[in-house]
């Protein structure tokens, strides 16, 4: 396989391996009895993930609002908590102001030297998360979001590959679709979050999609059921995906009740990575190559 035609799955199945040779990290959530867990885009949802299935008590925002709940919650908040694959870019000046507001931050980061680590020096807890010498493309974090969900949920990576090798395509390949909605359980919401994303940065503009948990899609997404659009179901109950669609345009991937937030999220891009190989479509990490160059030029707004 060549550098550019790596799908999703390929990247799974990496981070599978790195996690079973990793087995055994334990990631220490910080932030005491009330922190605000922040991050952007994936990282966001891998926080709320992560507290939430350990059990812990916590607010949330994503980095673009959390200067506003610093502002309205300083005097009770315990900690800032940064979950960041890099620990840099806008969160910056989100710890600076918790810094600024006598606020402890934390920072779960897979980057020892992280711009982030240093601009606080020693004003900064950070807890780090292994990831493999050689990186991943820019946004494709999936090894290192991964080990941020395995040091909480301690997943087995051999069940999850199991169920990920028992998974086949629809009938005739996904290739036949072009609108897609992958729904899963309430209990995902997150994963369904972070898949989301994850097919916005794979197919962009070019496949119609809608990744949800059931109750979200329920309010107003199922409205429309378009000809040519495959239903998935990840864990779903399959008494739901039968509301969906006509026989043919069902695809049901079960899961065991025991999986958490890593299995849901590593099943879910498998089968995005299926969905690029049966279209052919190979673009993302082509296109990837000149985005971070491209992102900087861009005017970027104050937090």
């Amino acid at each position: 396989m060549s550098e550019e035609d790596k799908t999703l799955d390929w990247f799974v199945d990496k981070a599978l391996d790195f996690i079973k040779e990793n087995r055994g990290f334990e990631l220490e959530l910080p932030g005491g009895e009330n922190p605000l867990v922040v991050g952007s885009g994936n990282a966001y949802y891998t926080g709320r993930a992560a507290y939430r299935f350990a059990g812990r008590r916590f607010i949330h925002a994503e980095d673009v609002q959390a200067k506003e709940e610093i502002d309205k919650r300083a005097g009770e908040l315990t900690g800032l908590v940064v979950v960041s694959a890099s620990g840099s870019r806008d969160i910056i000046e989100v710890a600076k102001h918790a810094v600024a507001n006598k606020i402890p931050v934390h920072s779960i980061s897979c980057n020892h030297d992280s711009e982030l680590k240093q601009e606080l020096g020693d004003k900064l807890d950070q807890k780090h998360v292994p990831t493999p010498s050689e990186k991943e493309s820019p946004t494709v974090n999936t090894v290192t979001y991964g080990m941020m969900l395995y040091g909480v949920t301690h997943e087995c990576p051999e069940a999850i590959r199991l169920e990920i090798e028992k998974i086949r395509r629809p009938e005739k390949g996904y290739n036949r679709f072009e609108a897609f909605s992958m729904l899963f359980p309430d209990k995902m919401l997150e994963i369904s979050r972070m898949t989301q994303r994850k097919f916005d940065e794979i197919f962009g503009r070019k496949v119609r999609v809608i990744s949800a948990n059931i109750t979200n899609f329920l309010h107003g997404a199922a409205v429309h059921d378009e000809e040519n659009e495959l239903y998935v179901g990840i864990g779903l109950e399959k008494k739901y995906l039968d509301n969906f669609g006509a026989d043919n345009r069902r695809f049901h991937v079960p899961l065991p009740g025991y999986f958490g937030p890593l299995g849901y999220m590593m099943v879910s891009y498998s089968v995005i990575g299926h969905m690029q190989r049966d279209r052919k479509d190979f673009s993302f990490l082509k296109s990837i190559k000149d985005y971070p160059e491209r992102e900087r030029d861009w005017i970027r707004p104050e937090l």
